[in-house]
């Protein structure tokens, strides 16, 4: 099992089974963790663009059905977990959906994240969940039409 990025030698495997472990691991260590958000309506991907922003360096994500997904890189320097809240915005264009939920998930496995209301737009809530390094947490806001 390959863990240390700095060491493996990704090419000089002993067993090819080996390299998508290895490539991950590598993968995973340039970026500390990752954070990846989709926006769905049921089963589908949410038609209008959501955008979401990130309390660790402010940057910003977007989701649509165009782009399903938005992902955060989220530091871990020294590989300390890093708390990370990340919030809806742009509430202007988002006047025909209402928030039916998160979820986040990590290797198949349900990932722990807590919520709490964004100030000045009820019923909308924040995120706020520890990313670990060599960590990747999918996390997915349920929305529905009015």
């Amino acid at each position: 099992v390959y863990t240390n990025s700095q060491e493996a030698t990704y090419y000089e495997l002993p067993a090819w089974e080996e390299f998508a472990g290895a490539m991950t691991s590598m993968a995973l260590a340039e970026c500390g963790g990752t954070v990846t958000l989709q926006t769905k309506v049921g089963s589908a991907a949410a038609p209008d663009p959501f955008t979401y922003q990130s309390s660790v360096d402010m940057t910003t994500a977007t989701t649509s059905a165009q782009f399903r997904s938005g992902t955060f890189d989220i530091a871990t320097p020294g590989g300390a977990p890093q708390t990370v809240t990340i919030t809806p915005q742009d509430f202007t264009d988002l006047g025909r959906y209402e928030p039916a939920g998160w979820s986040c998930k990590s290797g198949g496995a349900a990932y722990p994240f807590t919520t709490a209301p964004v100030a000045d737009h009820a019923p909308w809530t924040s995120i706020t969940l520890t990313v670990l390094a060599n960590k990747a947490v999918s996390c997915t806001q349920q929305v529905a039409f009015l």
